[in-house]
């Protein structure tokens, strides 16, 4: 490489972004829905009761992977929403062409769109 000429920084994309590190208002939403939702869960559990086998006491393998399924999903889903909804881009103009449409969609009647 040489000495006399400055590297070239590389470009990241949305990758390269500076990290934001406050709260923002969709990480608040995330966490207060996180928290309906382990109660409603843990409610629900409470109410109707975890049994194995007819009532019998024990370890079911399926009722625990779907109790952890019931619980674990729809949280990671909320944080999925919560990360997409900071990464969008804002400011985006999108612009279309009077042909995007005319090309794709016609009038059954023979009139202009």
């Amino acid at each position: 490489m040489d000495p006399e000429k400055p590297a070239a920084p590389l470009d990241l994309g949305i990758y390269g972004r500076q990290v934001r590190s406050r709260v923002e208002t969709s990480d608040i939403i995330a966490a207060v829905l996180s928290l309906i939702w382990v109660a409603t869960v843990a409610g629900f559990w409470y109410f109707i009761g975890i049994s194995s086998n007819e009532g019998e006491p024990g370890f079911n393998p399926m009722t625990f992977v779907m109790t952890m399924v019931s619980i674990l999903l729809p949280i990671g889903l909320i944080w999925v929403a919560s990360s997409g909804a900071k990464t969008g881009i804002e400011d985006l103009t999108v612009s279309f062409a009077r042909t995007d449409f005319t090309n794709h969609f016609f009038d059954p009647d023979g009139g202009s769109l």
